[in-house]
């Protein structure tokens, strides 16, 4: 599966007219990733739609029942929520990566 994005604005944080981002699944069950035709971990494939607020959790336009699940979610989850929308996700994972890398030294 392969996605193309318009970057001429610059909204990602490349310096690519377009970005292209490519995921091939092997009939094994292994899964590449690609940025305009370099290989990449998922992270990286994340970390990049999540600059520009693109991702799994990332709303544009919010269904009635999505309201109702934000103003029902407990105050942990709407935090993670608007994070989520704000962007932040990315660094979150960033800390957690690093913490991770210190626990091993």
């Amino acid at each position: 599966m392969r996605v193309v994005f318009d970057n001429t604005d610059k909204k990602f944080p490349i310096e690519f007219d377009e970005v292209s981002v490519e995921r091939t699944v092997y009939r094994d069950g292994i899964n590449e990733y690609s940025i305009n035709g370099n290989a990449v971990r998922l992270k990286d494939v994340l970390e990049l739609l999540s600059s520009v607020s693109l991702g799994t959790s990332s709303h544009h336009i919010i269904s009635q029942n999505e309201a109702d699940r934000i103003l029902l979610s407990n105050p942990k989850e709407r935090k993670q929520m608007i994070e989520d929308a704000l962007g932040l996700r990315v660094y979150h994972w960033k800390i957690t990566e690093a913490e991770r890398k210190l626990e091993k030294h």
